[in-house]
């Protein structure tokens, strides 16, 4: 008789070929939708939709680097979009026309990415040495501080607000920002940049399922009387780790952003970002990469769906326009912040059958 698990499930090594067939076809059914979306989705809603699907895969990056810090490490952090910044004006200064710097994409995007691990690092070193209400206010202050200097920054080098003219990546004459054939298949821009940003997202759940598994195990006693410090798990070494690697996802983000935009503007880093990116993690599932990356897709099409039809429904409900459809995406966090913690904290995507190794195992 096969050794059943403790959830009442067995081994994946003790599984028929059948059974392994069976359980990899969500998985197939899952990865054919995800390449041919763009395809489905321009053809039925137009390029605009293909999009903001772009701009979905850079948040699955986002939220998948939370995870690593809410979920692994246990800890609230409300100043992840300083790493988002970091990068993506990081590229933004030293790869546009406007700026008159043209540095390369290949050189930016690392980068950026040391840039947010870096700053991140040193934020979870400090991060141990607060506890209870301190720590989220800290960390809340970080991203405060990010926003407020992105605004000085912005106003200092003077002309429109944001900078333009970042340049797209490219790569031996192939450029992200032209129409192009790509295996022999002519793409537009729109299709080239979705599946851009989607190789990078893979890219980036596949390091965050990589060092789960490497620090899985580190679960230290709870610190009594601090209710933040009592969900910590890992020894000092493996919360910088995590949060050294988030603040890299954070940062390669915001180069991706910035690149794929051409644009970078302080309204795209306001501390409410924070909030929008912990909404996508609590909803998806902030134990393991995969239900972030869940909810970071279903909170960023929600989002764009409520802007696009928000003078609809208010005429629809109210009769008139009451409210810029632009807040809706506040609402929205605000119902996801509220009411996932009260009665759906496994999120989307629970953790229950996530590979993980338990202390003393």
């Amino acid at each position: 008789m096969n050794r059943l698990l403790d959830d009442g499930s067995r081994p994946a090594g003790s599984l028929s070929l059948e059974e392994k067939a069976l359980l990899a076809l969500p998985w197939i059914g899952g990865a054919v939708a995800i390449l041919i979306a763009p395809f489905v989705v321009g053809l039925f809603l137009g390029n605009e939709w293909v999009r903001m699907l772009s701009v979905a895969w850079i948040f699955v990056i986002l939220a998948v680097g939370l995870a690593l810090i809410v979920g692994k490490a246990g800890l609230p952090d409300l100043g992840y979009v300083a790493y988002f910044a970091v990068g993506a004006y990081a590229t933004a200064i030293l790869g546009s026309s406007e700026i008159g710097i043209s540095l390369s994409f290949w050189l930016l995007l690392p980068l950026a990415a040391g840039l947010g691990a870096a700053l991140a690092f040193g934020l979870g070193t400090l991060s141990l040495k607060f506890s209870g209400f301190y720590l989220p206010v800290l960390t809340l202050a970080v991203g405060a501080a990010a926003a407020g200097g992105i605004q000085v920054l912005d106003q200092s080098l003077g002309g429109a607000p944001g900078i333009g003219g970042i340049f797209p990546p490219s790569l031996g004459g192939f450029s992200l920002g032209e129409g192009g054939a790509l295996f022999g298949t002519e793409l537009p821009a729109p299709y080239r940049v979705y599946y851009f940003t989607l190789a990078w997202a893979g890219a980036a759940v596949a390091a965050a399922l990589l060092i789960t598994r490497r620090t899985a195990g580190y679960e230290p006693a709870p610190l009594e009387g601090d209710a933040w410090a009592g969900s910590r798990e890992g020894t000092l070494a493996s919360v910088q780790i995590w949060y050294a690697v988030a603040g890299a996802l954070g940062g390669l983000a915001g180069s991706l952003f910035a690149s794929v935009q051409g644009i970078v503007e302080p309204g795209s880093f306001v501390l409410w970002q924070a909030f929008l990116i912990l909404g996508m993690v609590l909803l998806g599932g902030k134990d393991h990469p995969w239900g972030a990356a869940l909810g970071a897709l279903v909170v960023t099409v929600a989002a764009f769906l409520l802007e696009q039809q928000g003078n609809y429904v208010q005429r629809l409900v109210f009769g008139r326009i009451e409210l810029d459809p632009d807040n809706f995406s506040f609402l929205l966090m605000g119902l996801v912040l509220v009411l996932v913690p009260l009665f759906w904290r496994q999120g989307l995507w629970p953790s229950r059958n996530f590979p993980r190794e338990k202390s003393g195992s």
